[in-house]
């Protein structure tokens, strides 16, 4: 509110409201994420189930190594190179 095109923007939703153009703008959403969803799932019944997650813990596991090896070497790096 207070945006110098709220009134116009306002007006445009109402008249929108009134020619029923928006109720039919969420069935037609609503139907057509219906069928995906169905379409979704009937593909994935045909998918064998648990090897689509597994690729990506593997990555994640691989990301935590690389991670720590480098937190590792930069301790490693930072005693070496620091006078005591």
């Amino acid at each position: 509110k207070g945006a110098p095109f709220y009134p116009r923007f306002s007006k445009l939703m109402l008249r929108l409201e009134a020619a029923g153009l928006t109720s039919y703008w969420t069935d037609n959403v609503i139907a057509r994420r219906v069928r995906e969803n169905r379409a979704t799932t009937a593909l994935d019944s045909q998918a064998p189930q648990g090897d689509t997650t597994q690729g990506a813990f593997y990555v994640l596991f691989l990301g935590y190594i690389v991670a720590f090896l480098t937190l590792l070497w930069e301790k490693v790096a930072h005693l070496r190179s620091s006078p005591q």
